[in-house]
């Protein structure tokens, strides 16, 4: 008796260094009058990723979003120090979506340090210092927000704040002079990662030997699956759940269940599996009964479709 198979197919659908500010001299103004200082400059931060689709859980890649921040400055001659304060529980540095929360950080460039802290006024590591001379003019840094790679967050939209303040020195002590909110977001895209070890060097087909038919067969094909968002999947027969025969007008039916649960083959609705955080395995069994079956090969096509909601 020849050997029947299946087939079955998966379808997966910066401050400068040293915390100086580049500075640029303006018209001068009165130098008597008090050293006058603000913040300006961008105030909110789309986080578009390396590829433009936002953070990918999967994806190794370091990458910044950078954005300018001026310090204004006018009157007499004076120090200034900047800080960074996250606007969150804790006074950790993150951006939530509910409950789940992704950890970002705020660089001098993109090589550090950090000038986040959880103290108003700054630590000596992460304050930014400058000093103005009498007259009007403006330092301008560039600041690199940092989202480290690999957070296993679910999909959706992420949002934080931080605040800049500017404080003027003043002797021995620091006044606070202005503060700005500075808005970050990062859309996190629903991903879905799937390893097959029935489907050999990462193909979409596999053949699946079921082998004798007359004393019944069995076979469990396993999809571990990983992904940052629910499930669905969608189990369908080219053959409406039947092995057909390959000459002659002749079937066996054969069941299927998925994930424990009996699959109706004889149309396309899926099953929906939930959120797989921890990694989850699916488990899709192809069982056919015993009996007197007509010599020959029989074959069906099972379509495994995952997608993501």
């Amino acid at each position: 008796m020849k050997r029947p198979s299946l087939l079955i197919a998966v379808w997966i659908l910066s401050l400068l260094p040293s915390g100086a500010l580049a500075q640029n001299d303006m018209l001068l103004s009165d130098p008597e009058s008090e050293c006058a200082l603000a913040i300006a400059g961008e105030s909110n931060v789309d986080w578009d990723g390396p590829y433009g689709r936002g953070y990918d859980v999967f994806d190794e890649t370091i990458a910044y979003e950078s954005i300018e921040i001026l310090v204004q400055h006018t009157g007499g001659a004076c120090n200034f120090i900047l800080t960074a304060t996250p606007v969150s529980s804790g006074g950790r540095a993150v951006l939530a979506n509910g409950t789940a929360q992704l950890e970002y950080d705020v660089l001098r460039e993109t090589t550090g340090p950090s000038i986040i802290s959880g103290s108003l006024e700054g630590t000596p590591s992460s304050r930014i210092q400058g000093a103005f001379g009498p007259g009007e003019s403006m330092a301008a840094a560039l600041l690199s927000i940092y989202i480290p790679p690999l957070q296993f967050v679910e999909s959706g939209t992420f949002d934080g704040q931080f605040i800049l303040r500017l404080y003027r020195e003043d002797g021995a002590s620091s006044t606070l002079v202005d503060e700005r909110p500075v808005t970050i977001i990062a859309p996190v895209a629903a991903r879905l990662r799937i390893d097959a070890p029935d489907f050999a060097n990462g193909s979409t087909v596999a053949l699946i030997d079921l082998g004798e038919l007359s004393g019944g067969a069995r076979k469990d094909v396993a999809f571990d699956i990983r992904s940052n968002s629910r499930v669905n999947v969608a189990v369908s027969s080219a053959n409406r759940g039947e092995l057909a025969h390959e000459t002659a007008p002749t079937s066996i039916p054969y069941r299927v269940s998925g994930g424990g649960q009996l699959i109706n083959l004889s149309d396309r609705a899926g099953r929906r599996i939930g959120s797989s955080f921890a990694g989850r395995t699916f488990a899709v069994e192809v069982e056919v009964p015993p009996g007197s079956y007509p010599a020959g090969r029989y074959s069906d096509v099972l379509t495994v479709v995952f997608t993501t909601e």
